[in-house]
């Protein structure tokens, strides 16, 4: 063991160009001050058609989603036609800290993303004290997110002195959207930033940790909710409502910069210092939704209880966010209950996915249980013809093409006979809003869009590390994020063989044994 200790500040789908534009000019000086002596460059996840989905497992795992198995909030279950969502205690990879830990070093881990508490951490973990997404919570109180801790002993104390401010959900918080609301929204994520600061100070000062990490949701939220009030160039940029109340990203993003000062003050000179945002953001533009009634044009299928998911869609979005909590297990049933025969007797289906890409699943004979689709020819036959159909699609409004490509994922992954990954992956073209799509063969449709978000994520991130033997400045290439993991633990003299890339050559003290050639292309 060395004598090494890093910090490691993660800032959640934080945009990298707002990030490296305003550090530059001064907004985020503490930001700005790290990158003057780290080595810094862009992040990307590197896996096609996903990225929201797999990045946290993949970042703490240091392995691709065909190995550690989540690519979406909700997965097909294998041999059914149900789609449920992911639990995270069947992610299929070790974390990086349950290796370190194994090695002797000490590990605090707060509120990483998509992970379940270890109970057998060596250190402290908690989880669900102030993420984006309430993976956690009382479904009768859908504000209160289920805070967990490990070892139980440090449970009591950090509910009684860092009780998180009550959030759950970013949907829920925005309100209606109206000045008061987006203002009370910012003051709220400040809030919860300046809590979870202090009880970050109170822990990193508690013992030498070999490694502090602890990651900040909140500019997740914010640019989600907040992003036509910080882009110029978005569709639903609105000019008059960021006169009058200013720009919450920047507010938010300014409150987590304020967060990253006093936690490298607090961790003195002799550490490593690691920052990373997992992911960037940009304009929601999405054609998404329209994914199954393309696919029931181009196939059929029971249209009465596609009509009938409709309708009970439409009545789900007349509930209160506030009160969708306690139907949400009801809202799943329904939906498998309703589309589950419907999907079995097509040729494929669309499977849920993020905003980015359509996912497509070919009923397979052999694979699924009342499977229409031959292996082999037949099944290359309808990939192609599903291939072409979706890339002859062209946005109504302004005749352009609709869709940047369409991948087979057999082309990209590891497939197993027994996985739930989809087969077929749409990108859509974000360059203009898709509201009414056409093509020969399916005519015009109307994309029914009930997403409320005015953000949606984009695949790169940035990370930048500084410290004793590092070499400041911008890096010639991107990062993998598998490299991430075991850059860290490198830097604390540990290798392990369960990451599927070596830690990057350029991010290591010239004395480290494990400096080398980088399996990153």
């Amino acid at each position: 063991m060395t004598n090494t200790r890093v910090l490691c500040i993660c800032v959640d789908s934080a945009e990298k160009t707002l990030l490296l534009d305003w550090a530059a000019r001064g907004e985020l000086p503490y930001l700005q001050s790290l990158l003057d002596r780290a080595a810094y460059t862009t992040t990307q996840l590197g896996e096609s058609g996903f990225y929201t989905g797999p990045v946290w497992p993949s970042f703490y795992t240091g392995t691709s989603l065909d190995q550690h198995g989540k690519f979406a909030e909700r997965q097909l279950v294998a041999g059914s036609y149900e789609v449920r969502k992911f639990p995270l205690d069947a992610i299929k990879a070790t974390p990086f800290w349950r290796l370190l830990g194994g090695s002797g070093h000490r590990t605090a881990i707060i509120d990483f993303g998509k992970t379940v508490v270890d109970r057998n951490i060596n250190g402290i973990h908690i989880v669900g004290w102030g993420a984006h997404d309430a993976d956690y919570y009382d479904p009768m109180r859908y504000a209160e997110q289920k805070m967990q801790v490990s070892p139980p002993e440090w449970e009591i104390e950090i509910t009684e002195r860092w009780q998180a401010p009550l959030f759950g959900d970013s949907d829920v918080e925005i309100g209606d959207r109206s000045a008061a609301a987006i203002q009370r929204f910012q003051d709220l994520l400040i809030a919860r930033i300046e809590a979870k600061t202090q009880m970050s100070l109170d822990l990193l000062q508690r013992e030498p940790w070999s490694l502090f990490a602890v990651n900040f949701a909140e500019a997740h939220s914010v640019g989600h909710q907040c992003w036509h009030l910080t882009d110029e160039t978005a569709p639903t940029y609105d000019r008059e409502l960021r006169q009058r109340i200013g720009d919450p990203v920047l507010k938010v993003y300014q409150a987590i910069d304020n967060a990253v000062g006093k936690l490298v003050e607090t961790a003195g000179p002799d550490n490593h210092v690691a920052f990373f945002s997992t992911l960037g953001m940009g304009p929601h533009i999405s054609g998404q939704p329209a994914m199954d009634p393309l696919l029931r044009r181009l196939d059929g299928g029971d249209r009465a209880r596609a009509w009938l998911y409709r309708w009970l869609r439409a009545t789900w979005n007349r509930i209160p966010r506030s009160m969708r909590y306690r139907f949400r297990p009801m809202q799943e049933a329904s939906r498998n209950r309703l589309l589950g025969p419907e999907r079995s007797a097509r040729r494929f289906f669309a499977l849920h996915s993020n905003s980015d890409y359509g996912s497509i699943r070919i009923n397979l004979s052999g694979r699924e249980p009342n499977g229409m689709v031959e292996p082999g020819e037949e099944f290359d036959r309808v990939c192609d013809e599903l291939a072409n159909a979706f890339s002859a699609l062209r946005n109504a409004e302004t005749g352009e093409s609709a869709v940047e490509r369409v991948m087979r994922s057999d082309t990209l992954y590891r497939r197993r006979g027994d996985d739930s990954l989809p087969d077929l992956l749409v990108e859509w073209r974000k360059t203009s809003p898709i509201r009414v799509l056409e093509s020969p063969r399916i005519g015009r449709l109307h994309v029914i869009n009930d997403e409320t978000r005015t953000g949606d994520h984009r695949p790169h991130g940035l990370f930048a590390l500084a410290g004793h033997g590092i070499r400041p400045g911008e890096l010639q290439r991107p990062l993998s994020v598998l490299e991430l993991a075991p850059t860290l633990c490198a830097l604390l003299g540990a290798h392990y063989d369960d990451f599927e890339l070596a830690p990057a050559p350029e991010l290591l003290p010239a004395e480290s044994e494990f400096k080398g050639s980088s399996n990153c292309e």
